[in-house]
């Protein structure tokens, strides 16, 4: 005969025992939560996030004032180059992003700079996409984004509809998992962006012709009338209004620069139509007082990117040079 077997025990569930579990269960959880919070508080998951953060690191990195600081989204990120500048003795540093951003790292790199030096810059630069108004929603992009940039010490002060609502999934469920993966990618080796830049202008040398053909064929759906909605929305108002109502507090003029953009576009009669409608409604709301509006240029296929608007390195030495003649008269006040 086999000798006996242990016996199992199973105890009785009751509502003490249960308590006990969830306890323990939130405890794993807070622990492993502070953990990725210490470990992972400066990484952040995607390439373009990482870049993000490099660029307001940039800022914190800034010794002395510049003459001009430059913000926006990707067209600006390679399309304003600081040493186009440099000959004409006007210092200035690139922290453009993403388009995801909207207007949200505008107003972060702007407050950010006056709380750093108590005064703000003679220009605020902010470079975009003809498109940045018609888009309407903070994405979960953009908010990941937003999140990234007070990781990196960056608080800006913004209402969209509905954030304040999310606060227990923005301030603690998104950070949680964006970090713990960033943790992983980090135990992984998976490196951190790095890329070659020089004042936080990030210089394209390969075109993509077949990628440029498809982006423009889109651009030109979207443009068609009664496509697409281009009636600014409210909450790209009230950052103008905040980034103009600090400008005007410390005597900053902002310039609004229409990114360079693809010919064929740059030549389609709506495309015209949206710019123009466009500036026209920003002078109408805003007025001209510390505010004035440049730009687009138009761009040869041989010296495009990927995007009906992100150039290469010549032609963003071509569109610097031009808001260059822009900056100057403001400078010399």
């Amino acid at each position: 005969m086999y000798p006996q077997l242990t016996k199992e025990h199973i105890h009785p569930t009751t509502p003490k025992r249960l308590a006990w579990l969830l306890i323990a269960s939130l405890a794993m959880f807070g622990v492993a939560n502070l953990a990725v919070g210490i470990f992972g508080q400066h990484l952040i998951l995607e390439p373009e996030s990482t870049m993000i953060v490099l660029k307001h690191r940039i800022l914190e990195d800034l010794d002395t004032p510049v003459d001009v600081l430059i913000v926006g989204d990707s067209a600006g990120n390679q399309g304003v180059d600081p040493a186009t500048l440099d000959p004409a003795g006007i210092s200035s540093v690139n922290l453009c992003t993403q388009g995801r951003m909207l207007l949200v790292g505008d107003l972060a790199a702007m407050r950010r700079y006056i709380q750093k030096f108590k005064t703000g810059p003679k220009v605020l630069l902010m470079v975009h996409v003809y498109d940045i108004f018609r888009r309407r929603q903070v994405t979960y992009k953009s908010i990941l984004e937003y999140r990234s940039i007070q990781a990196a010490g960056i608080k800006a002060k913004f209402n969209f509809g509905g954030l304040r609502k999310q606060t227990l999934v923005f301030d603690h469920v998104i950070p949680l998992i964006t970090k713990g993966r960033a943790v992983g990618d980090k135990l992984r080796g998976i490196p951190a962006f790095e890329q070659e830049h020089d004042r936080g202008y990030f210089a394209a040398k390969t075109p993509h012709q077949a990628n440029l053909k498809t982006d423009y064929l889109d651009h030109c759906n979207e443009i068609k009338p009664g496509e697409t909605d281009w009636t600014i929305c409210e909450p790209h108002w009230a950052i103008l209004d905040e980034i103009l109502s600090l400008a005007r507090q410390h005597d900053t003029h902002v310039v609004l620069a229409f990114s360079p953009v693809y010919d064929k576009l740059y030549a389609n009669p709506a495309y015209q139509r949206i710019i123009a409608e466009t500036k026209t409604a920003l002078f109408d709301t805003l007025g001209h007082d510390h505010f004035s509006i440049v730009g687009p240029m138009a761009v040869p296929a041989n010296q495009m990117g990927n995007t009906v608007d992100h150039v290469l390195h010549p032609a963003a030495q071509a569109y610097t040079k031009t808001l260059l003649s822009h900056l100057q008269p403001l400078l010399a006040k």
